[in-house]
């Protein structure tokens, strides 16, 4: 610890009697330091975001999903007038990385939420309360942000249409978020009736920037009602189950239902969630 009273190290990681590359194209063993120990966790840092793409850029997530998945360590010594057998501490800081944990694609309180997403946002991985909470006042729990891939820490991002163009064509504008596929839609009535997939409009990619999915040749019946839903879900394994939450809004005669989809490891029983909030 230096005049900053920076925490050193913030983890470990193996770097005694370690196999490494070495130069001439070849690896060798017996190598030790931090030279060794650094790159086990960038890699760790690369698989973070390899299975989460949402965690680019997210340093200060990062770091906290790293650090509260290592395996605590403790010694005898004392550094930095930090008592060894405390965590986190001056020798070990807090803890051997666990590359599998930090992963955390187990949900451990199981409140539908797993467990690095709950780290990156400072939720409680082992606290199943807080998937209910707002923690941004938004009106929108924890759980559907989640599921929408929004952020619960800003009361301005929450899955809602942004805009209805309708005209020949209908076009609907919606942030969407990494790591979902998107998909419209419709039907003549927006209480009963069968969903139709619009065609040219299915599996669309989440790119964390407003989406257009769009809607052509149609017109209001006259009745005045025309539906249409976005699905969305990520590339997950198949023994998932699928969850939704939706919002609703009207432009003149036309109605439309936006509708998430997601997925969540299988053992969660299916849930439909009340309507969300809709501006635009």
């Amino acid at each position: 610890m230096d005049s900053s009273n920076r925490l050193k190290p913030d983890v470990s990681a193996p770097g005694v009697n370690i196999r490494s590359s070495v130069p001439g194209n070849g690896y060798a063993g017996g190598w030790s330091g931090t030279s060794m120990a650094g790159p086990h966790v960038a890699g760790l840092v690369a698989l973070l975001i390899s299975a989460h793409p949402e965690l680019k850029g997210q340093v200060d997530g990062i770091e906290r999903i790293i650090e509260h998945t290592a395996v605590p360590r403790t010694d005898s010594q004392s550094c930095g007038d930090v008592p060894g057998s405390e965590i986190p501490n001056n020798i070990y800081g807090w803890g051997r990385v666990d590359a599998l944990a930090a992963l955390g694609l187990g949900d451990s309180d199981g409140d539908g939420i797993p467990d690095w997403w709950e780290l990156w946002h400072n939720l409680n991985p082992n606290n199943p309360t807080d998937a209910a909470l707002d923690s941004d006042g938004d009106g929108v729990s924890n759980l559907n942000e989640y599921l929408a891939g929004t952020d619960p820490r800003d009361a301005a991002d929450y899955f809602h249409i942004a805009s209805i163009t309708a005209g020949a064509n209908c076009i609907m504008s919606f942030q969407s978020a990494l790591n979902r596929l998107y998909t419209l839609e419709s039907r003549t009535n927006l209480a009963v009736g069968s969903w139709t997939v619009v065609s040219g409009q299915v599996d669309i990619a989440g790119n964390a920037d407003l989406l257009e999915l769009i809607q052509t040749n149609i017109r209001p019946t006259p009745s005045g009602s025309i539906a249409s839903k976005f699905e969305s879900r990520p590339d997950l394994p198949s023994n998932s189950r699928s969850r939704r939450k939706e919002a609703l809004a009207g432009f003149g005669f036309w109605i439309f239902n936006l509708s998430l989809v997601t997925s969540v490891p299988t053992g969660n029983a299916d849930h439909h969630f009340p309507n969300a909030r809709s501006r635009g």
